[in-house]
C-alpha cells in the first residue's frame, strides 16, 4: 500500500476439521531512513461454525475405490446429522458424472432422473429422512453399472474419472 492511501488484503481459502479455525499472524511494517520499524503485530483468528451435514461417500464399501471396465458399483452416501436437533423432510440429490457410466443400468430405490443422471433421496424412499435425530446417521444407497468398453472418441481419451456427488 502507498504513503496516505488505503488498501485490502483478503484471505481466501476453506476452514476444516473439527476446530474450523484458522490462525493468520498479521505483521504490518514500515522503512524509515532504510531502518525497519513494526507497527502491527497481531494475530487474526477467523473461526466459522462447523457444517450441520457430514457426508461419506463410499463405492464398492470405500472411499478409494477402484472400478473395474464393465463393473457394477455398489454405492452409498452416509449423511450424519451434526446438530443438537433433529433434521426434518431431507431430501438428498445425487448426481453422477463420467464417460464410463452405463445410464441404462443404475439400480435404485430413489427417483432416477435419466436427463439429468441425478438420484432424488427423500422420506417416500427412505423413512429416516423424515426426521434424522441428532448425531444420528442415515445411508442412501444403490448400484451403478460401468460400460463394458473404453468410450474412446479420441486418441488423447485415458485415465477416466468417474464422479458422484450428493447435495443435501
Amino acid at each position: 500500500v502507498r504513503p496516505k492511501t488505503e488498501g485490502t488484503i483478503a484471505v481466501v481459502g476453506t476452514l476444516s476439521g473439527s476446530e474450523m479455525q484458522l490462525a493468520i499472524p498479521v505483521l504490518f511494517e514500515t522503512k524509515v531512513n532504510g531502518e525497519e520499524f513494526t507497527l502491527v503485530e497481531e494475530t487474526a483468528l477467523l473461526s466459522g461454525a462447523s457444517a450441520p451435514v457430514f457426508v461419506t461417500v463410499l463405492a464398492g464399501g470405500k472411499a478409494d475405490y477402484i472400478a473395474s471396465i464393465g463393473a457394477e458399483v455398489p454405492y452409498t452416501f452416509r449423511i450424519r446429522n451434526n446438530t443438537d436437533t433433529a433434521l426434518a423432510d431431507i431430501v438428498a440429490v445425487v448426481k453422477f458424472e463420467g464417460k464410463l457410466f452405463d445410464w441404462n443400468g443404475v439400480k435404485t430405490n430413489g427417483t432416477y432422473n435419466s436427463t439429468e443422471h441425478t438420484i432424488r433421496f427423500s422420506a417416500a424412499q427412505v423413512s429416516k429422512l423424515r426426521a434424522l435425530d441428532p448425531k444420528d446417521t442415515v445411508e442412501v444407497s444403490g448400484r451403478i453399472k460401468l460400460l463394458k468398453t473404453f468410450p474412446m472418441e479420441t486418441e488423447n481419451d485415458k485415465n477416466f474419472t468417474l464422479k458422484g456427488t450428493i447435495e443435501v
